[in-house]
């Protein structure tokens, strides 16, 4: 028996029912009418290379109209007659421009950075990706990461290194944990980092060792410096913390005031913005004495009071 062929004016008429139903249209193609209203284009075939029944989506109608959806159809069964299963190349199709987009820079940055914000602050993700915008970005020339090349990293760590050596060596650190990554991703054939030598671009800096106090006077005269800088001032309070709480120079810079619990007098820092970012730690908390507590009062009067 002849398969009815779909008309506009059929599909049209078409009405929903209490369970989904099917128009078919022959060759396969076939139109699904669901309950809620909703018309969907499918198409039912033999796999040339599975060798199974597989059925594939052509759309929406009336966005996908009965031309278009029949011209889906017989470029289904073109491919299935050279040997290609449709829905295998689509997702081949759909991979390829996916692997696209993500080998940008500007992508493998963002995909890098998300992938290990579990072992880095949000701070320190910030910091990470204004330096790639702000002092990597502007001396490329291409936009794959795969086709950046030796000079163009050069030439950005070396402007860098004339400004802020300090922030120079963060940024080749930053580019080589990247560049690392986007390997292992397989984003780029090599570690390009590996080629540059980082002393001859980024010179050591000297370091100074400052002896450790040991004179009781000396401790005092420093004491007594520190408080002296002025009580409102965030700078010295900042200071005088250091004389009485272990930590370290950046978990104070970004102390929070919910972290600060005033009545049981504790601070509490989530884990994942201490060094030491093992999830099986709990929250590190620090108990406040009573010098404590009178800092950071005057701190927070000193800023809600301007």
């Amino acid at each position: 028996m002849a398969i009815e062929k779909l008309t506009d004016i059929r599909i049209k008429k078409a009405k929903a029912k209490n369970k989904e139903y099917s128009i078919s249209d022959g060759g396969g193609l076939y139109l699904v009418v669901r309950p809620n209203g909703n018309k969907l284009w499918r198409i039912r075939y033999t796999s040339p290379t599975l060798h199974k029944k597989r059925l594939g989506g052509l759309g929406k109608y009336p966005a996908i109209t009965l031309l278009q959806a029949r011209q889906k159809s017989r470029e289904y069964h073109k491919l299935i007659s050279q040997g290609v299963d449709p829905i295998d190349q689509k997702r081949e199709q759909k991979y390829q421009n996916t692997e696209r987009t993500r080998g940008l820079f500007d992508n493998v940055v963002d995909e890098w950075l998300n992938k290990t914000k579990s072992n880095i602050t949000a701070k320190t993700r910030k910091n990470a990706k204004s330096m790639f915008v702000n002092d990597i970005k502007p001396y490329l020339k291409h936009n794959y990461i795969k086709d950046i090349k030796h000079r163009e990293l050069v030439r950005a760590f070396e402007v860098k290194n004339e400004t802020a050596p300090a922030m120079a060596e963060k940024l080749f650190r930053y580019c080589n944990d990247l560049w690392k990554w986007a390997c292992t991703q397989d984003l780029c054939e090599y570690n390009i980092m590996g080629n540059i030598h980082k002393k001859s671009i980024i010179p050591p800096r000297a370091t100074i060792h400052h002896k450790t106090i040991t004179d009781l006077k000396e401790l005092k005269r420093l004491v007594n410096a520190l408080y002296g800088l002025g009580s409102n001032h965030s700078k010295a309070n900042a200071l005088k913390l250091l004389l009485h709480i272990p930590l370290r120079a950046s978990n104070l810079t970004s102390l929070k005031w919910d972290y600060v619990n005033f009545k049981d007098r504790i601070i509490t820092i989530p884990r994942q913005e201490m060094k030491m970012k093992d999830p099986n730690l709990q929250d590190f908390i620090l108990p406040m004495s009573d010098e404590v507590v009178k800092i950071l009062i005057n701190q927070r009067e000193s800023i809600f009071t301007r």
